[in-house]
């Protein structure tokens, strides 16, 4: 079974409409550091280094992370701290929405305890 994502199950709930949900979601990438920066501003990569896991990922196709996994850039505890601050980073999806004024606070809280409890 596929899980519900909480923006769609805002959705599905009526709260937002779809076209809202996505243009959030788009706000929400655009605002989102790149791993990459991330990477270089803690000093977990070098800029040299950074350089040669962008042409690994452009020649084969790869993603950030599989090219720093290819090259061995970053050991598993540098790469679970450097997936972390990013998250970290992330604007959180409902906080875009309370901010376009396309829900309330309490609308967002009152359908994060109910879809948390649904998961």
């Amino acid at each position: 079974k596929i899980p519900l994502l909480f923006g769609r199950f805002l959705v599905k709930k009526g709260l937002v409409k779809e076209e809202e949900l996505q243009k959030a979601l788009q706000i929400q990438k655009e605002l989102t550091p790149l791993p990459a920066l991330i990477a270089v501003e803690k000093d977990l990569i070098s800029p040299d280094e950074l350089r040669a896991i962008l042409a690994l990922q452009r020649e084969e196709g790869l993603s950030f992370y599989e090219a720093v996994e290819k090259r061995g850039s970053l050991n598993e505890k540098k790469l679970k701290f450097l997936q972390a601050t990013v998250e970290q980073s992330r604007i959180r999806l409902g906080e875009i929405l309370v901010k376009r004024g396309l829900i309330s606070r309490e609308e967002l809280e009152d359908a994060f305890k109910e879809f948390s409890e649904k998961i």
